[in-house]
């Protein structure tokens, strides 16, 4: 992983180095480090986009990690998607709120799999004279909730006293019959 030449550090291309031009006796020093590779697969591409250490990764991009060391990634979503799953070495990872993910310290070749999953938005309007809960929590006029595809949810409405649901429409269609 180093290589130093006349005690200094020199840097390596493809594994060669040539030394200057002799005029004394010297030293050629080399070390080497255990690397792992981590692949990244984002399923699907369009989801959205990861990077680390702010460089942006590919599908199926191959990173060459020292033993050891732990690497940050940054997942976004892109609009349209959210987050579905996340795993590292086949194993699911809890991902915070901020979309970072930091591995531990790397001993083993690895897969990062992220999995975006297709959302939707649903507006909710609400008339006067009552409200609308979803999951038990009320909602406010004209808010926009974000749904996962092939989710359902289940909305209670509560009229104000002395009055009843009157129509109830879903993508333009009267469904409260």
């Amino acid at each position: 992983d180093t290589v130093t030449y006349g005690g200094v550090d020199v840097k390596i291309i493809t594994n060669q180095f040539t030394t200057p031009t002799f005029n004394a006796d010297d030293t050629l020093r080399v070390t080497f480090q255990k690397t792992y590779n981590i692949t990244v697969q984002i399923v699907p591409v369009l989801g959205g986009s990861i990077k680390e250490n702010n460089i942006s990764l590919s599908n199926n991009t191959v990173l060459t990690v020292n033993k050891n060391d732990s690497i940050t990634f940054t997942i976004t979503p892109n609009e349209g998607y959210a987050l579905d799953s996340l795993t590292f070495g086949g194993k699911t990872i809890k991902i915070n709120t901020n979309y970072q993910y930091t591995t531990g310290p790397v001993i083993t070749d690895a897969t990062l799999r992220v999995v975006f999953q297709k959302t939707y938005g649903i507006t909710i309007q609400i008339g006067s004279d009552g409200g609308v809960k979803e999951n038990n929590i009320s909602l406010i006029n004209d808010i926009v909730l974000i749904v996962n595809k092939n989710e359902t949810k289940t909305f209670t409405f509560i009229p104000n006293v002395g009055y009843e649901v009157a129509t109830l429409t879903y993508g333009g269609a009267d469904v409260k019959s």
